[in-house]
This record gives C-alpha cells, sequence and structure tokens, in this order.
C-alpha cells in the first residue's frame, strides 16, 4: 500500500516600512533656484525645486531634502543641520564670488518591506484504497511529526512506533521525503545531517522541520520513503 501525505503551506503576507538616511552631495550653480522652509527642529529643507532653475538642472535635489552642510569645496563643508533658517542661509552665502556651491542633503529613504507570516497547514493523506482530506491550523514554527500524529497520520513503521526517540531526533525513524517545496521548510538540523548522511538531500526527519510558509507555495512529502 503506498500512502502520500501532502501539506500546503497557507501564508498571510504583511507590510511594514523601513527607513534610512542618505547623504547626497550637489554641485549647484548659483542662483539656487530652490524654495527652502524650516522644521521646528531649526533644520532647513526643500519646500520647493523651481522648474528651469540650476537646482531643477542638476536632476538631484527633491523636495523633502534636508540641507545638512554646505561649502564652496567639497572637501570643507560647513555644518547646517540644527543651526535655523538665517544661519543655513548666511552659510549658503559663503564666498558670493563662487558661481556654485557644493550642498549636502540628507535624505531620508523609505522602502516597503513585504513580510511573509505562514498561518496555516493543510494536510492531505492520500493512498490507494480512498482519499482522506483532512486541515488544520498550523501555527509558525509548530513541529511537523506533532503535527502529523496529531492527525493520526501513520508516520511510523511497526519498529518506529516502539523505538522512536519521541521526536528527539536521535532515533532516524520518523523520515519523510520531499518531493516538492523544499524552501518552504526549515534547513536541515545538524541531527538530520548525522542521520540522514546517506539520504539523498530530500529526506528529512519530520521531527526536525517546521514549516516557514515563504510566501504562498506548496510542499509534498511522502511518508516512510524506501
Amino acid at each position: 500500500m503506498k500512502r502520500r501525505s501532502t501539506v500546503t503551506c497557507m501564508a498571510s503576507m504583511f507590510r511594514s516600512l523601513s527607513t534610512s538616511v542618505e547623504n547626497v552631495t550637489i554641485r549647484i550653480d548659483r542662483p539656487l533656484g530652490l524654495v527652502l522652509a524650516e522644521d521646528s527642529e531649526g533644520n532647513v529643507f526643500v519646500e520647493e525645486v523651481s522648474p528651469g532653475g540650476n537646482a531643477f538642472a542638476t536632476g538631484e535635489v527633491r523636495i523633502g531634502d534636508t540641507i545638512s552642510r554646505c561649502g564652496t569645496s567639497d572637501d570643507a563643508l560647513a555644518e547646517c543641520s540644527g543651526v535655523g533658517f538665517d544661519a543655513t542661509i548666511d552659510a549658503l552665502s559663503q564666498s558670493p564670488e563662487s558661481s556654485s556651491i557644493f550642498v549636502q542633503f540628507s535624505r531620508v529613504l523609505k522602502e516597503e518591506k513585504v513580510q511573509v507570516e505562514a498561518s496555516a497547514v493543510n494536510i492531505q493523506v492520500v493512498d490507494e484504497d480512498s482519499t482522506e482530506m483532512m486541515a488544520k491550523a498550523l501555527a509558525p514554527n509548530e513541529n511537523l511529526r506533532e503535527s502529523l500524529l496529531d492527525e493520526k497520520k501513520q508516520l511510523y513503521d511497526n519498529w518506529g512506533k516502539m523505538m522512536n526517540c519521541g521526536g528527539a531526533g536521535q532515533c532516524g525513524t520518523c523520515i519523510v521525503q520531499v518531493l516538492e517545496g523544499m524552501d518552504q521548510l526549515t534547513a536541515r538540523t545538524e541531527s538530520e545531517e548525522r542521520k540522514l548522511k546517506k539520504k539523498p538531500e530530500n529526506f528529512r526527519l519530520a521531527c526536525q522541520v517546521d514549516c516557514e510558509g515563504r510566501g504562498q507555495g506548496q510542499v509534498k512529502i511522502q511518508l516512510r520513503p524506501k
């Protein structure tokens, strides 16, 4: 009698925003062509980039960029962070004989991250006599062996039923073969590497496997492979 188990990892996705700060130094000809404003902490930021102006021509200045430093030489920039509007304008106006100025902008970058959280596992056992379908919620990091036993699946042969180690990864009797979806499962543990070193890479010990559910996908396993 052949018996197969299909484990389908269902996943829910949620999005989060991460932020980082990038410093960009840009050489801009005078007049700059920027409308500037001050925030509550004394930082001066770009409120508007005048179309056709010199800052606009660089193609690099963005609305919301904060002026952190400036100077007529990119290796000698004066600090502008938090000094207020008037002091920043004075710094931008230094050395009026120079036709251009280097301005360092601090720019907040926002990156949307899609995170995947495993939420359920559907276990289906099919044999040559009948088709039996059962489903249960499998929480992230819940163990595959425990899930199969909870659903009354015949994970062990007769010897394994009597001699198994209870899920400690020591006996090697709960072997399953992953036919599809290895990337949805946790990696092999040290116990598996020892017990399965002569077995194919897709042989796993069910007691050492969790379903991570990395995105939508399906995992197929065969119980008691030869």
